[in-house]
């Protein structure tokens, strides 16, 4: 009785870990509700990418951020990760000096830090991609990985000439290493102070647990230029 009971345990949890991942985007794809208020905007983002690349097309900018948006929802990030074949794909795109470059700006924004903080105490995304955990074909698929032809396609712009030339551009533009200096301005510090300080920071965690993890508070706050 209990093997049938671990059994079909296993089963739920591949078929909703299944289900969780196939509703989330791929890596390169962003259909999130900009309205929705558990949707990052990266409009600072999207500010720090155009001042490095000022003839980069919309379409450069709507690509990189599809892949950025994996590191805004544990769901999104969880079926990513679950799959060798779209992780390689995301690894790849991640390798851009663009993609790096937002990368170490973004973290260091409040308004990202406000967005992880209400990801983190959202039940649902976190369900989500805690099922993606418990479906035993994410283990099977990367113990495959290492021989699916799939994965080494995926990897093959690593080698490109290209992307190590624009490495080389952008290693000599000194806005590339503007998140290395930012802190030294003393306004950098006070914003920061001023967000970890601030009550409402902690609000949706607040709630979430007031609430006794039943459902996520439906009024969270939208930060005005995340």
């Amino acid at each position: 009785m209990r093997i049938k009971t671990i059994v079909a345990g296993a089963l739920l949890a591949a078929v909703i870990g299944l289900g969780s991942a196939s509703q989330a985007d791929t890596a390169g794809t962003d259909t999130c509700d900009l309205n929705d208020p558990y949707c990052h905007r990266f409009s600072k983002a999207e500010e720090y990418f155009k001042k490095l690349n000022p003839e980069a097309s919309e379409e450069e900018w709507l690509t990189l951020r599809g892949h950025l948006r994996a590191f805004t929802d544990p769901a999104r990030l969880s079926a990513v990760m679950a799959d060798p074949v779209k992780f390689a794909d995301w690894l790849t795109a991640l390798s851009d000096p663009d993609a790096v470059h937002l990368m170490v700006r973004c973290m260091q924004e409040p308004v990202m830090w406000n967005t992880w903080m209400r990801v983190i105490t959202n039940p649902e995304k976190m369900m989500q991609a805690g099922m993606v955990v418990m479906n035993p074909m994410v283990y099977f698929n990367w113990m495959m990985a290492p021989m699916n032809q799939q994965v080494y396609a995926k990897l093959e712009p690593l080698t490109d000439d290209q992307l190590w030339a624009d490495w080389s551009s952008k290693l000599d533009n000194g806005t590339f290493y503007e998140p290395l200096y930012a802190w030294t301005d003393p306004q950098w510090s006070v914003d920061r102070v001023t967000w970890a300080v601030d009550p409402s920071t902690y609000g949706n965690m607040f709630a979430w647990f007031a609430q006794g993890f039943n459902a996520y508070p439906a009024a969270a706050p939208v930060p005005t230029t995340p």
